[in-house]
């Protein structure tokens, strides 16, 4: 939801398994699109790093469809 109001790519990073200190970390990573759409996952057994092109003109396009948006002001 983020992603589709923002009108910008989200990637989230998260730590997975257990910590020294017994901490459970639960996370994996995700990263979507500016119009909502699941680019990629990590997981416990896929936590090497991923590397995803961006496309600026798919968020400025993202932007002036949501019906929503409220450009910022420089």
């Amino acid at each position: 939801m983020a992603a589709l109001v923002s009108g910008a790519y989200v990637v989230s990073s998260n730590r997975v398994g257990r910590s020294r200190g017994g901490t459970r970390f639960g996370g994996g990573g995700f990263a979507y699109t500016p119009r909502g759409r699941l680019l990629a996952v990590t997981a416990t057994r896929q936590t090497l790093c991923k590397t995803l092109e961006l496309d600026p003109t798919m968020a400025a396009d993202a932007q002036r469809a949501y019906p929503c948006y409220v450009p910022e002001l420089a």
